[in-house]
């Protein structure tokens, strides 16, 4: 994966929290397991409002994780980080956790919308894959849904798949 200035800013800074999360399947941690040989090490490029958007670059997965009530000022932020990670420093894997969302405020949902119109549409030919962990709750999956059909339909030969638990996402991803 070519690395970028930004690229080596985030995982250079000692301000980034490196995170090692292990995948749980049927009681076996998959860092563990004999047949698994990956190993997940997400760093914490930013957190905003209780969502942070992360970046695995030995698998070159960028995260997303939303929690609570998404405002403009958070979805502009990771949204961004996000794009840019797959236009300017290669990631080819997206990863959107909304197992804890609850809403998208109205100007957020908007904002999206228009992103998914123009600079999605630019940066959708450098993704591979797009995995989505579904919310949790029902107020969560209305506006997911929306997200995900907006994507969909912006995106209709992005390979994108939907998940109950991020566990499965990873295993789809990587």
């Amino acid at each position: 994966m070519k690395s970028t200035f930004l690229d080596n800013y985030f995982y250079q800074n000692p301000s980034f929290k490196v995170i090692r999360e292990p995948q749980v399947s049927k009681g076996l941690s998959t860092l563990d397991a004999p047949n698994k040989t990956r190993e997940l090490n997400f760093t914490v490029v930013h957190s905003m409002n209780g969502s942070t958007f992360e970046l695995d670059k030995n698998n070159g997965i960028a995260r997303i994780i939303w929690r609570g009530q998404v405002d403009i000022q958070t979805a502009k932020k990771l949204v961004s980080m996000g794009a840019d990670s797959v236009e300017f420093n290669g990631y080819k894997k997206l990863l959107l956790d909304r197992s804890n969302l609850i809403e998208f405020e109205t100007e957020a949902r908007l904002w999206i919308r228009e992103l998914l119109k123009t600079r999605a549409k630019k940066i959708v030919r450098k993704v591979n894959k797009l995995a989505i962990v579904k919310a949790t709750t029902a107020k969560g999956s209305i506006f997911s849904n929306f997200i995900a059909t907006a994507i969909k339909i912006v995106m209709p030969n992005l390979e994108m798949q939907e998940f109950n638990k991020e566990e499965e996402a990873f295993d789809w991803l990587v």
